[in-house]
């Protein structure tokens, strides 16, 4: 099949566009929304869809806002067939076909659309047509092939076995048909579950009407049961009420003496809580009589114990002014000595600080003139251009230049003129002179030209080695004096010279900065010149002002050492004072503090014997208020009442309590209640069975009249029947489907075989690709499932998102190349390879082109140059809107 020409009209965004395409690689390049893609959305819509569609999919060409017809227009040529397809969609829908070959045709209509399906079904291998297709966003799945017959019998003729014959096949389909009548072909579910079906719906109504008929005889059964059952509870109800009134009067005893029971026993609770209330009161008050007889006494010795602690509070008080004065005189003398310490440490500060000026004074001096030195060693550096690499440099252009020398003098023609008589001549534009025996020698490596006036011209040409080195030489020359202009030196020599200055002096500027940095880091921590000066200017400032402040100049110490030595003296004078300054506040501190717990010892004692004054006079006035209430006497008589009577109901509640228990009331009360549930269930077991007995005998009546044992007859008759029909289907199925199943596994013995030339033809693409250590492992349904390279295996799925890419590119050219001979089927290859580096993109254009000499392929896509690389490819361009 080949695709010769496709043309879209109001087709989504394409108004018109008319795409002609090649036998070998057509790529059709054009920008996104270009409609690309829809070229392949057409033309699969062609083949498959009627004009009259009416599915989403179909409406969805109509340009938006135009109520316009969609029309495919597609001339193909396959097998001894030549012809124009053509349908419009939506608006105005028609379809038209005409045949130029192998005879005229030209239909329209429903019968176009069946004549060009007959035609391409008899000519193409549809299935391998959309395998191979690699639609836009899903070109790295691997082709599904295992379905294509076209390609299933050319790889059996690569493989070397004899094509399938017409009685084969004829076989082939008759028994696939014989199948296809008991078995669905997809998923092999049989197709006479309708008899299955009727053979358990007789089945299940011979069941039923058996069953129905035993029903009948149970029914009889429990008919006569139900009966006996009615006149055994009816013969035992009287019993049961009889019982029921007996244990019903028994209860009602029980129930009476628990009534008296409860009420003596409130009347007892009551008397018990008035006696436990004055029993109460009694005990309180004589505990409250003793409580202040206690707190009498208590007051008393309160009293005594106040005297002492009064005179120790006085005694202490005096001795904490006494301790306060000691402490003050203490104080006094510290502060006097603190002013000497103050002074004594101020004098070694300036000292101190007087001796630091002189030593960064000089600190500053020094590094002064190592700055000076620096910068004269640093002019020299900058004064020089050449350093250790530019005089590798140097030495290797001249060394290279030497060597170009002695070649070219090697290979050059050495030219000597002698002179037998005064000569005047010229060397190419340099005019010469030679007296008699004069000799001028030259070496000739480019050509050299010798006139001589009036005489003669002779022009010499060395071999062309020669100018070749003189042209080596010539650049050799050249970089040598790039590099000393570089370095600012005229020769080698001088290089050489200048880079031992340049040491020399780099040496001596290590050097200073060292010793610099040892003046900067000499005062103990590393400081900047301008830091020094600085602290030359405070400390000479803070000298100054001590000078000016200090009061005499008699008391100075000579020097930094006799400074600490007074202030080590003032210090210890200092520390002893103020031993002798904490001692005394310690025992100011101490005896204040004996003061205040005397004193508050003191207040405590006298809040404490308020208080219990307090509390005391409470305590009395609450008693006499209570017995002028009640006295004591008719408290105690008003106690016995109340015990004695607590004790008579005591004694009444525990004879009613002795009479319920000889009765036993949990007895009487168990029997009660089984007597009063016994005789209810009898009789709504009674009311249940008479209940039942209605039903059975109505039913039995029923069953009567229905003719259930002609129901069984004729349903036994049924089962027979669709038994026999069933086991006569079943035998059948059994023999198509084992025909069936040994001809596909013969059949998919054969198509193993067919994966050696299927391995063979990727690898050979492959190799183009991916060199020649490439190799593939195919599975049983022809898919790619391992790759080999450079002796390592990874599965497919392992590959990176390009090389999977490639390889479905790849497997599609192999199996359009193996059905090529057969008439083969276009492949179209829809935005693909966007993974792909350069140089996969030249060796993949490479594949494509070795391909495209055997099959029809046509490559879409939006990025021009991207199969620049598929040399014998046609480009058609395309712009957006068609």
């Amino acid at each position: 099949m080949r695709l010769l020409r496709l043309a879209l009209e109001n087709w989504r965004g394409i108004e018109a566009c008319d795409v002609r395409l090649a036998d070998g690689v057509t790529i059709v390049e054009g920008p996104n929304e270009a409609g690309k893609s829809t070229l392949v959305e057409a033309l699969l819509t062609l083949v498959r869809e009627l004009d009259s569609s009416k599915k989403q999919a179909i409406r969805a060409v109509m340009p938006v806002g135009r109520d316009v017809g969609s029309t495919v227009t597609a001339e193909i040529e396959t097998g001894d067939y030549r012809f124009v397809y053509s349908k419009t969609y939506n608006k105005s829908p028609q379809t038209t076909l005409d045949v130029s070959a192998p005879r005229r045709e030209q239909l329209t209509g429903r019968e176009a659309h069946e004549r060009a399906e007959a035609i391409l079904n008899e000519t193409v291998d549809l299935a391998l047509w959309e395998a191979l297709l690699t639609e836009q966003g899903a070109s790295l799945a691997p082709a599904d092939l295992k379905n294509s017959e076209g390609l299933s019998n050319a790889l059996d003729e690569a493989a070397g076995h004899a094509t399938t014959g017409v009685e084969d096949m004829d076989l082939y389909d008759a028994a696939r048909a014989e199948y296809e009548r008991y078995y669905t072909p997809r998923t092999g579910k049989p197709r006479f579950a309708q008899l299955e079906q009727d053979h358990e719906a007789a089945v299940a109504a011979r069941d039923a009407a058996a069953a129905a008929l035993a029903e009948v005889e149970r029914d009889t059964e429990a008919h006569e049961s139900l009966q006996a059952d009615v006149r055994r509870r009816c013969e035992a109800l009287p019993d049961l009420e009889a019982k029921l009134r007996e244990h019903e009067a028994s209860w009602q005893s029980v129930t009476k003496l628990r009534q008296e029971l409860e009420l003596a026993e409130a009347r007892l609770a009551n008397a018990t809580d008035q006696q436990v209330a004055v029993t109460r009161a009694l005990e309180e008050r004589k505990a409250l009589a003793d409580t202040i007889a206690t707190d009498e006494k208590a007051l008393a010795a309160e009293k005594e114990k106040q005297q002492p602690l009064a005179e120790r509070a006085t005694e202490l008080a005096n001795k904490v002014d006494s301790a306060r004065l000691v402490a003050e005189d203490k104080r006094k003398r510290r502060s006097a000595v603190r002013v000497q310490v103050g002074a004594a440490r101020r004098d070694l500060g300036y000292l101190e600080d007087r001796d630091r000026l002189a030593k960064n004074e000089q600190r500053l001096k020094d590094h002064g003139a190592i700055a000076e030195q620096l910068k004269q060693t640093s002019k020299t550096l900058n004064d020089i251009a050449i350093d250790d690499a530019g005089l590798e440099a140097i030495r290797a252009a001249s060394h290279e230049l030497d060597k170009a020398k002695s070649k070219r003098d090697l290979a050059a023609t050495a030219v000597t003129v002698t002179a037998e008589e005064s000569l005047d001549f010229t060397i190419e534009d340099e005019d010469l002179s030679l007296v008699k025996g004069e000799a001028e020698k030259r070496y000739v490596a480019s050509g050299l030209e010798i006139r001589f006036p009036g005489l003669a011209s002779v022009r010499i040409a060395p071999p062309r080695t020669a100018a070749e080195l003189e042209s080596d030489l010539s650049e050799a020359e050249t970089a040598l004096a790039s590099a000393l202009e570089r370095y600012r030196v005229q020769d080698l020599a001088e290089a050489i010279e200048q880079n031992e200055v340049r040491r020399s002096a780099e040496a001596e500027r290590q050097r200073l900065r060292s010793r610099a940095a040892e003046i900067l880091s000499s005062g103990g921590a590393e400081e900047t010149a301008e830091e020094i000066a600085e602290s030359v200017r405070s400390l000479h400032e803070r000298c100054e002002a001590f000078l000016q402040h200090r009061e005499g100049q008699d008391g100075l110490p000579a020097d930094a050492a006799a400074a600490r030595e007074a202030l080590s003296a003032a210090e210890h004078a200092l520390k002893d004072t103020e031993s002798e300054y904490e001692t005394a506040q310690q025992r100011e501190a101490d005896l204040r503090a004996e003061h205040t717990d005397a004193d508050a010892a003191l207040r405590e004692a006298k809040e404490a014997l308020i208080g219990r004054e307090a509390t005391l006079k409470d305590r009395q006035k609450r008693l006499q208020a209570a017995r002028a209430e009640t006295p004591d006497d008719a408290l105690e008589a008003k106690a016995r009442e109340a015990a004695a009577a607590a004790g008579q109901l005591e004694a009444d509640t525990a004879t009613i309590r002795r009479r319920l228990d000889e009765l036993d009331p949990d007895s009487v009360e168990t029997l009660y209640t089984n007597a009063r549930d016994a005789h209810a269930r009898a009789e709504r077991d009674l009311t249940q069975t008479e209940q039942q007995l209605a039903v059975l005998h109505d039913r039995l009546e029923r069953a009567q009249a229905d003719g259930r044992y002609d129901a069984l007859e004729t349903a036994e008759r049924r089962v027979a029947d669709t038994a026999d029909e069933l086991a006569t289907t079943r035998r059948r199925a059994a023999a198509a489907e084992r025909l069936w199943t040994t001809l596909n596994r013969h059949r998919d013995a054969a198509r193993q075989a067919y994966v050696r030339p299927l391995k063979e033809a990727i690898e050979k693409l492959g190799r183009i690709v991916f060199g020649q250590s490439f190799e593939v492992a195919i599975g049983d349904d022809w898919k790619l499932e391992a790759v080999t390279r450079d002796e390592q295996t990874l599965p497919f799925e392992a590959l990176s998102v390009g090389a999977q890419e490639q390889l479905g590119i790849l497997a599609r050219l192999a199996a359009a190349r193996i059905v090529a001979e057969q008439g083969g089927v276009p492949l179209i290859i829809d935005d693909a390879l966007g993974f792909s580096d350069p140089s996969r993109l030249e060796t993949m254009g490479a594949a494509i082109a070795a391909a495209g000499r055997d099959c029809q392929i046509i490559i879409l896509t939006c990025t021009p140059g991207r199969f620049t690389h598929v040399g014998s490819a046609e480009v058609v361009p395309m712009a957006r809107g068609g």
